[in-house]
């Protein structure tokens, strides 16, 4: 007897500011990198505002730094990891290099042009923590469409991540410089439509990480390229994180939010584009949410993320969640509250379990049987690396 349809986070992040490595990614690329950290954030993110800010947020005022602050960070994040229980899987998402415009990777510190990586994860570092606790994680993996590596380009790379379980690739193009018109995306594109391997791509403007390709906030050069490839019969399935909205400041319009919106209800709403809700519960982007709830419509094209650790707001929907803010407020688990509140906002069911037939789910996916499905009380042990 089949089980209801999988509920899926596809957007959650699981990082360390400075995780050595400590056994041998199955990337060769990785393997033979000269880079001696699996996650890393720079010293230049480090000292961003809302690094400071998050620090003092998440530790209660202290300010640490270094392997104590890996370690609380370790620990709060998988405090959270191990204890959800209304969803069956969450996305953690590898994060790659900047990669200058000629093919090389660009690490901590300032490289060609001044393009530096700010964060860095793995995926040697992610599939092995999805290995170790593969009822409850599934393996995004990171490959920007520019790396090469012994003669192979990224197109041969994505192979590597596609055979190791990869059920999605994450791209931030104004952070990662990429062109979506560039030949080299274009091909990497056309790829992942063959092997059926979706793209998690974040456009608009980005306030966390350095931004190297302003050009490449705007999804209108993305569009041009699906619109080519869709007319070829290549086109991939692209979600667009974040509904491609900006944080509120007073002076952010919604340009790329609305570029989207027009694209996925018009010219490719029966193409296979859709937008994830991550963060939109979160205190900087509640603006855009309730938007989105008085645009029903739009909702056949929506998936559902949360982009843990970012923790939602429910005290900003109080007056649309009713009976149900208390329930919401009393759960402690981030990626179950922020569930929660999208749910009793009123996003259909379809909104949770949409991404079950967009991912590429493993074998075990065919059987949607109830023993498919992780136990509710399923603990995960902290990875030691």
């Amino acid at each position: 007897m089949s089980a209801d349809p999988l509920t899926i986070d596809i957007h959650c992040h699981f990082s360390l500011t400075q995780r050595r490595w400590a056994e041998a990614s199955p990337f060769a690329y990785e393997r033979e990198s000269c880079r001696p950290y699996a996650s890393y954030a720079s010293k230049r993110q480090m000292k961003r505002l809302l690094s400071r800010m998050a620090r003092l947020y998440f530790f209660g005022g202290r300010n640490i730094s270094g392997d104590e602050l890996d370690a609380r960070f370790e620990e709060l994040q998988m405090r959270h990891l191990a204890t959800f229980r209304r969803v069956d899987r969450v996305v953690l998402l590898a994060f790659d290099e900047v990669h200058d415009d000629a093919g090389y990777a660009c690490g901590p510190v300032d490289g060609p042009g001044g393009l530096r990586t700010d964060m860095y994860v793995a995926n040697g570092f992610v599939h092995a923590l999805c290995r170790r606790h593969s009822d409850r994680f599934l393996f995004g993996a990171s490959v920007h469409p520019y790396r090469r590596h012994n003669g192979k380009d990224a197109v041969a790379l994505l192979g590597e991540v596609a055979e190791a379980g990869a059920v999605l690739i994450k791209w931030l193009p104004p952070v990662h410089n990429i062109d979506a018109g560039d030949p080299r995306t274009v091909a990497f594109l056309r790829r992942c439509a063959e092997l059926r391997m979706p793209l998690l791509v974040h456009y608009g403007p980005e306030y966390t990480l350095g931004t190297h390709n302003r050009k490449a906030a705007d999804p209108a050069v993305m569009f041009d390229t699906l619109r080519r490839l869709r007319r070829e019969g290549a086109m991939p399935t692209v979600i667009v994180a974040h509904l491609a909205t900006p944080v509120v400041w007073p002076f952010t319009p919604g340009t790329h939010f609305r570029q989207l919106v027009a694209a996925l209800t018009g010219e490719f709403a029966d193409a296979p584009l859709y937008a994830d809700i991550s963060a939109l519960a979160s205190p900087s982007k509640t603006h855009w949410l309730r938007k989105v709830l008085d645009m029903p419509g739009l909702w056949f094209k929506l998936v559902h993320g949360s982009d843990f650790p970012i923790p939602s707001l429910p005290l900003a929907f109080r007056d649309r969640l009713g009976g149900a803010y208390r329930e919401i407020v009393r759960e402690k688990n981030w990626i179950d509250r922020d569930m929660l509140v999208k749910r009793a906002l009123g996003l259909p069911d379809e909104v949770f379990t949409r991404a079950a037939a967009l991912l590429r789910m493993p074998d075990w996916s065919a059987d949607r049987s109830a023993t498919s499905r992780p136990s509710t009380g399923a603990t995960a042990r902290p990875c030691r690396r």
